[in-house]
């Protein structure tokens, strides 16, 4: 991040000297054109034979200043082109390493919601299944208890008959007995 702001800084220093140069440069090329039509004039008048010359001279600046211009626009195009690949490149970039980022976090997330989801579903089984378990206790508890009743039952059915045959047999003796 600090080299991207110190690139910034650097192409916007490097901007405003451009700027002030090119000012400085339509500034020399006025005072040129300025001090040529002067000098023109001054030859005008002093000798006629000069000027084919002095146009050649002339010509020979323009097209100096014309193939620089040249230049100077060849130049400025490439810097462009350049910037807007680097400016691409930045962004792609950029791009890249922030979905990588959203990638990790999203696999992360991912991993965490499979996990609760994990979590919640054991709980869920471990809560059934303890239902159930509480369901089959309190099954056998009763089945238990029916079972122990139903002894209970035939061993007093059996003991109250046993009762029976006994006194049944005893009364027969006392009557036999008293007889």
């Amino acid at each position: 991040m600090r080299e991207a702001a110190l690139i910034l800084q650097l192409r916007y220093r490097a901007k405003l000297l451009g700027f002030h140069l090119r000012t400085d440069y339509l500034q020399n090329i006025k005072a040129c054109i300025c001090i040529q039509a002067v000098y023109r004039n001054y030859k005008k008048a002093q000798q006629l034979r000069l000027e084919f010359l002095r146009t050649k001279g002339a010509a020979v600046v323009i097209q100096k200043y014309f193939r620089a211009t040249q230049r100077k626009n060849f130049e400025l195009d490439n810097y462009r082109k350049f910037k807007k690949a680097a400016v691409f490149l930045q962004q792609f970039y950029r791009a890249r390493k922030l979905g990588s980022i959203q990638r990790r976090c999203y696999v992360q997330l991912k991993l965490s919601v499979a996990t609760i989801e994990q979590y919640y579903l054991s709980f869920k089984v471990r809560q059934q299944f303890l239902l159930k378990k509480k369901a089959a206790i309190c099954l056998q508890h009763h089945y238990r208890a029916l079972n122990l009743a139903r002894n209970q039952r035939a061993n007093f059915l059996t003991t109250l008959r046993a009762v029976s045959v006994i006194q049944r047999s005893y009364r027969q003796w006392k009557c036999r007995k008293t007889l």
